[in-house]
């Protein structure tokens, strides 16, 4: 879902998604990230009115973007986020 998510993207909200997924590479806890409560692998990094909602696995710091939307709807359905996660590899 994200890809179709950041595909659909203006360039400049682009723009600042990409800088916030450089820096998430470099430390998951760049930026105004917070851990979502009620989730044990959900965080978000808010960039303006839009919010990445990511999934952490903190042993192996595997980062995996599961939605990029506005505000409004980025919280919908968290659910259905992490059942359609792919499973990751070993």
């Amino acid at each position: 879902m994200a890809d179709a998510e950041i595909r659909a993207l203006a360039p400049q909200p682009r723009r600042l998604f990409n800088n916030a997924v450089r820096n998430l590479r470099r430390d998951y806890l760049a930026g105004d990230t917070l851990k979502l409560s009620g989730y044990e692998t959900l965080w978000r990094v808010r960039i303006g009115r839009r919010r990445i909602i990511f999934s952490l696995n903190l042993p192996d710091r595997d980062i995996t973007i599961l939605r990029v939307a506005r505000r409004e709807v980025a919280y919908d359905n968290l659910e259905d986020l992490l059942r359609d996660e792919p499973p990751r590899q070993r």
